[in-house]
């Protein structure tokens, strides 16, 4: 009996593994980079990444190999580039992908974010210097755009670069930056006193330059296996409600009104986020700090009577103007305090903006002092 499983409505044949039939548009050359890049991805990344991913490693000899096949730059002309056009190079990118992001995440970052911003904007001096040794991945580069406050939003950047005699003075902090602890150069993003986004090329070593890994912190959000969204619109009147229905039987929901719809989206998109950090988070135990690392705070019952005061003691006055607190929820800071050894942490509560202490128990939870209202 023949299979017609995959016939289409007008005959043709339906292929599930090139549905696009991108295969038979690709020419000679850009197969033979396709096979290349399938064949050293299978053969030589798929045995890593198991432990790679599990002991969060990472080789840079990896570059080396991906610049000796040409990889790194291949979009690029000149420089050592092998210079073979952007489909040859999504080929590329998609066997690398095919393994884990991580290794396309690697060349392409390399590729597109540190060398392509040199090879466009940089000067003759800066390309000849940098390009052909990122090309054989012999200096590594790094894309400096993301912040803690505002992700990679370029206009609310808040990086400066202030001119000074000989050059400019750059201050700032940038987060999430894919190769930022092993990379030799890095591309950073800065606005001057204009408020113009300016690049740096930067090299480790510099004076005030530092990078660190980030770990220990492992999210683990609910499952969403049911989502509704109800939008709805009256002369003075718009809401949004949205409902999610989480593995675990868990069900998160919220709901707000406003005058305007899309105010009404974004609050009850905040209220959403706010829940669903209430059951995300899971440290790993051999992340937390040990045992015997960490201080607490020793609670005692005071006598109840009013306790005579010194009139020569000194009190100890916080002033949230010279001791600036950050805005965090209570469950971000106890995030933050579980995955350090202090014994307290002052905050901001970004629900009422009050500013509240959490504090180390002996126990080992917490205890929250807040101001009475």
């Amino acid at each position: 009996m023949e299979d017609h499983s995959s016939v289409t409505l007008i005959g043709g044949k339906f292929r599930w593994d090139d549905p696009f039939l991108i295969d038979d548009q690709l020419t000679e050359d850009e197969h033979m980079i396709r096979d290349t890049a399938r064949q050293y991805a299978q053969d030589k990344l798929m045995p890593r990444v198991r432990d790679w991913n599990r002991n969060e490693t990472f080789d840079p000899a990896v570059m080396r190999e991906m610049g000796g096949l040409g990889f790194l730059g291949a979009q690029l002309q000149g420089y050592g580039c092998a210079g073979i056009g952007y489909v040859a190079y999504g080929l590329i990118m998609r066997e690398l992908e095919r393994v884990d992001t991580a290794f396309r995440s690697a060349c392409s970052v390399q590729s597109a974010l540190a060398m392509t911003p040199i090879y466009a904007y940089g000067s003759e001096t800066q390309r000849q210097k940098y390009l052909p040794r990122m090309a054989k991945g012999e200096l590594l580069g790094c894309f400096g755009l993301t912040e803690p406050d505002h992700g990679s939003d370029p206009g609310s950047m808040k990086s400066r670069a202030r001119r000074v005699d000989g050059g400019y003075l750059l201050s700032g902090t940038k987060l999430w930056i894919t190769h930022a602890p092993i990379a030799d150069i890095m591309v950073v993003w800065a606005k001057d006193d204009g408020g113009t986004v300016m690049g740096f090329i930067l090299e480790r070593g510099m004076k005030g330059l530092a990078t660190r890994k980030i770990e220990g912190l492992h999210l683990d959000y609910p499952k969403i296996i049911e989502a509704h969204v109800i939008l709805g619109v009256e002369k003075y009147r718009h809401w949004a409600e949205v409902v999610l229905v989480c593995s675990n039987h868990i069900t998160i929901e919220a709901r707000e009104e406003t005058d305007d719809l899309y105010a009404a989206l974004d609050a009850v998109t905040d209220k959403i986020a706010r829940q669903m950090r209430k059951y995300k988070t899971r440290l790993l135990r051999r992340h937390r700090p040990r045992k015997e690392d960490i201080r607490h705070i020793e609670e005692q019952i005071l006598h109840p009577e009013p306790i005579e005061e010194d009139e020569h003691h000194e009190h100890t006055v916080v002033r949230t103007e010279r001791y600036p607190v950050k805005p965090m929820f209570v469950d971000e800071a106890v995030l933050q305090l579980e995955m350090s050894t202090r014994q307290f942490l002052v905050f901001m509560n970004a629900r009422n903006s009050r500013v509240n202490v959490l504090y180390r128990r002996k126990s080992g939870d917490f205890g929250l002092i807040e101001p009475l209202r």
